[in-house]
């Protein structure tokens, strides 16, 4: 049974979320070598397009928050269920430090889209920013309703 009222915890999302950067570090190496033949990781930053190499100062980002996802699901899933959902591939990206400091755990619309002075700041590319989120927020919707239907 599904306590709908229990506390969130990160417990079962980091387990997934480990593995998922893991995966994403070994994909970089890959495309730091196809780039410039070394050996560093190579990434995207998800909200920029600005390039990060191993080193830099960048982390992985949950696009939707993990406390966010938890909330909207937990009446649904288990912790076990949403930590699939959290980190499917489309709403884990790489970005700055800063910025994901600055958005934290909240909605990048309120948090960032909607202030020009932060995208100007952040140098935020907001057509790729709502594309991702959009494809994050699908991707997280179709896990949703896959794990709900191999439970049937």
């Amino acid at each position: 049974m599904i306590d709908p009222n229990r506390p969130y915890s990160r417990l079962a999302i980091n387990k997934v979320f480990t593995k998922l950067k893991q995966y994403m570090h070994k994909e970089a190496l890959k495309r730091g070598l196809a780039f410039d033949d070394i050996n560093v990781a190579l990434y995207n930053d998800v909200y920029t397009n600005l390039i990060f190499r191993g080193g830099d100062n960048y982390e992985y980002e949950h696009l939707r928050s993990s406390q966010n996802v938890f909330e909207k699901y937990k009446h649904l899933h288990t912790d076990e269920d949403i930590a699939k959902i959290v980190n499917v591939p489309e709403n884990v990206g790489i970005t700055s430090f800063e910025i994901n400091r600055h958005k934290d755990k909240y909605a990048m619309e309120t948090r960032i889209l909607n202030d020009s002075n932060k995208i100007a700041l952040y140098n935020i590319d907001v057509k790729r920013t709502k594309k991702h989120l959009k494809q994050a927020d699908l991707a997280m919707e179709k896990m949703s309703k896959s794990i709900l239907n191999d439970h049937l």
